[in-house]
């Protein structure tokens, strides 16, 4: 007597899983978008706009003097020595990449929110006063980044990689438009120092940087 076959489950492929992960995680951001939920998203990716400042300084040979935070979203570093030109361009340019690289390395989640974690605390401890929020903050984001990837299971760690990807792409692209185009007169931002330092105009800077931006989305739209 035969058996008859059971129905297969149909299983999507490990890079179509990704790319219905990916279109999820970007639809939850957009639907969000605003609402206090991501408050803690958008203040690491003002942690990854001034930590790219800090980085940039040290590898045109500044010093890194002090890494703030703000519970509104801001954030400063100060430095002295490296080239400004560099420091000041690498802000915007440098969450929308490090977006990009968190994107790329979702298959390696566990060891991407461990690095994250620890360099999270050594910056804390390092660059941020000790008495304020940023230094708190950035030690409780630091310890859960270690956490998911120590102790998570893989589809937590790739969830929490894949938001902070997505959200870092996007808010750098929103903080580009509203800082550059939207700033009242006087405001100081990356764009008007740069426009300071080489009589640019700031929105000149600010375009460059959104068109930089998408080409390198484009150029990585089948690497995501």
């Amino acid at each position: 007597m035969s058996v008859p076959d059971r129905p297969r489950r149909a299983v999507l492929e490990p890079r179509t899983r990704g790319r219905v992960a990916l279109a999820a995680a970007f639809g939850a951001i957009v639907w969000l978008w605003g609402s206090p939920a991501l408050w803690p998203l958008s203040v690491a990716v003002v942690f990854a706009h001034e930590a790219s400042h800090a980085l940039m300084t040290l590898l045109t040979g500044g010093h890194v003097l002090q890494l703030r935070l703000g519970l509104d979203e801001g954030g400063e570093t100060l430095s002295e020595g490296g080239i400004r030109f560099l420091i000041l361009n690498a802000g915007y340019l440098g969450s929308l990449l490090f977006g990009i690289g968190l994107l790329r390395l979702v298959t390696r989640s566990r060891a991407v929110c461990a690095s994250l974690g620890l360099m999270s605390l050594a910056v804390a401890v390092v660059w941020m006063p000790w008495i304020s929020f940023g230094f708190v903050w950035t030690l409780i984001w630091g310890t859960f980044l270690t956490w998911a990837g120590v102790r998570a299971s893989p589809w937590v760690a790739a969830s929490v990689v894949r938001l902070y990807g997505v959200y870092s792409v996007l808010y750098a692209f929103g903080d580009i438009r509203a800082d550059v185009f939207g700033a009242p007169d006087g405001a100081v931002t990356d764009a008007s120092m740069l426009a300071g330092l080489t009589g640019v105009p700031a929105m000149a800077w600010g375009a460059g940087w959104l068109v930089l931006g998408g080409m390198a989305v484009w150029a990585n739209r089948k690497k995501i």
